[in-house]
């Protein structure tokens, strides 16, 4: 796939809303138009843990701040 040299392959994207389910190390949230899974295995602590004083549940309004690759961004087939 060839976006051209000028083109961005990441970026950060900042995003806001709601964890609709857990599962061992990934929350999920859902943006409206799709889910998005946040896999924690890189993050200092485990907020999805017992151990934590910050914790995440299902139904917490949560904010995201990350590099996303922005393939994650097209959709299959539009562009190579």
């Amino acid at each position: 796939m060839d976006l051209g040299k000028n083109f961005a392959s990441h970026y950060v994207q900042v995003i806001l809303d709601t964890v609709i389910k857990i599962s061992g190390r990934e929350f999920t949230i859902d943006n409206g138009s799709r889910e998005i899974k946040v896999d924690i295995i890189n993050m200092p602590y485990n907020p999805l843990d017992d151990k934590s004083y910050q914790k995440i549940k299902v139904d917490d309004f949560v904010q995201i701040t990350d590099s996303i690759d922005v393939i994650f961004f097209l959709e299959k087939g539009k562009y190579g």
